[in-house]
C-alpha cells in the first residue's frame, strides 16, 4: 500500500534476528556481576591468607613466649641476686665467726644454705609453684567466618605469585636478621660474662678489720681503706650499672621468630616436604 514501508522477504528474516534490548541488558549485568564477584573473591582468599598468617605468627610469638622468653626474663631480673645475697651472707659470717666463736655451730648451718643457692632451681621451684602464669596457654585456633572452613594458606593462580615473592623476601629478610642477631648474642654473651664477673667477686672475708683492735674506731679505720670504702662502692655499682644497661637491650630475636613463622607457613604450602623436616629446619632457625 501507498505511504507504508515495503520490506522483502531478505530484510523481514534479518529483523527476526535481532536480539531485543533488553537481552542485551542483561548479559551487560550478568557479566558486571561476574566480575565482582571474581574480585570479591580474590579478596577474600587474599584476607584469609593474611588472617592463617598471622594467626600461626601468634601462635609462635605466644609459645616462644612462654617457652624461652619468660626464664630469659627472669635471668635478667633476678641476675646477680643470688651472688650479691651469697656476699652479704658471707660477709656476715666472717664478721660473726671473729666476734663470737660460740655462735659457729649456727653460723656453720647458714653457711650450708648459702653453698646450696642455686638459681636455676629456685627458677625453676618459682614457675611450678605458679603453673596458671608461667606456662603456656592453648593455641589460637581457626575461626571459620561465614562458612568459609578453609584454614590453610591458599596457593590458587591469583596469589601464588605474590605468595613466592613475599616468600622470597622473608628469606631475605631472615637470614640477614640471623647474621645480625649472631653478632648481638657473641656480644651479648661478652657482656653477660662481664656482669658476672662483677657480681661474683668473692669480697666477703673482713677478718682484716678485727686484726689489731676489736673497738669500734678501729674496725671504721679499717673498713675506710678497703673496698667497702663509699667511692669504691660508688664506682663499682657505676661500672655495673652501665653494662647491665648495655645488657638489657633489645635483641632482635622476637622479630626473626614472626618471620620464621611467617616463612614456614608460605613454605608449607608452596614446596610441601616431610614434617620432621619442616620442624628440624624451624629449629635451627630459631
Amino acid at each position: 500500500m501507498k505511504g507504508e514501508p515495503q520490506y522483502n522477504k531478505g530484510q523481514t528474516y534479518t529483523k527476526k534476528l535481532l536480539k531485543p534490548p533488553h537481552y542485551c541488558k542483561n548479559k551487560c549485568v550478568k557479566m558486571l556481576r561476574q566480575a565482582k564477584y571474581s574480585e570479591n573473591k580474590l579478596k577474600s582468599i587474599k584476607a584469609r591468607n593474611e588472617y592463617l598468617l598471622t594467626l600461626e605468627a601468634s601462635n609462635a610469638s605466644i609459645f616462644k613466649y612462654y617457652i624461652h622468653d619468660l626464664s630469659d626474663l627472669i635471668d635478667c631480673c633476678d641476675l646477680g641476686y643470688h651472688a650479691s645475697l651469697n656476699r652479704a651472707l658471707r660477709t656476715y659470717l666472717s664478721a660473726e665467726y671473729n666476734l663470737e666463736t660460740s655462735r659457729h655451730e649456727g653460723l656453720d648451718i647458714i653457711e650450708n644454705a648459702v653453698d646450696s643457692l642455686d638459681p636455676r632451681s629456685d627458677r625453676q621451684r618459682f614457675m611450678e609453684m605458679f603453673p596458671t602464669a608461667f606456662c603456656p596457654p592453648c593455641k589460637f585456633e581457626f575461626q571459620p567466618h561465614m562458612g568459609d572452613e578453609v584454614c590453610q594458606v591458599s596457593v590458587q593462580p591469583p596469589v601464588n605469585g605474590e605468595l613466592i615473592l613475599r616468600f622470597q623476601q622473608l628469606q631475605s629478610r631472615l637470614a640477614t636478621l640471623k647474621i645480625e642477631n649472631e653478632e648481638i648474642k657473641k656480644t651479648s654473651e661478652a657482656t653477660l660474662t662481664t656482669i658476672q664477673d662483677m657480681v661474683t667477686i668473692e669480697d666477703y672475708d673482713v677478718s682484716e678489720c678485727f686484726h689489731h683492735s676489736r673497738s669500734t674506731e678501729s674496725v671504721k679505720s679499717t673498713v675506710s681503706e678497703t673496698y667497702l670504702s663509699k667511692p669504691s662502692i660508688a664506682k663499682r655499682r657505676a661500672n655495673q650499672q652501665e653494662t647491665e644497661q648495655f645488657y638489657f637491650m633489645v635483641s632482635p630475636r622476637e622479630t626473626v621468630t614472626l618471620m620464621n613463622a611467617r616463612l614456614l607457613g608460605f613454605r608449607f604450602r608452596l614446596f610441601p616436604f616431610p614434617q620432621r623436616n619442616l620442624k628440624q629446619e624451624s629449629a635451627a632457625l630459631t
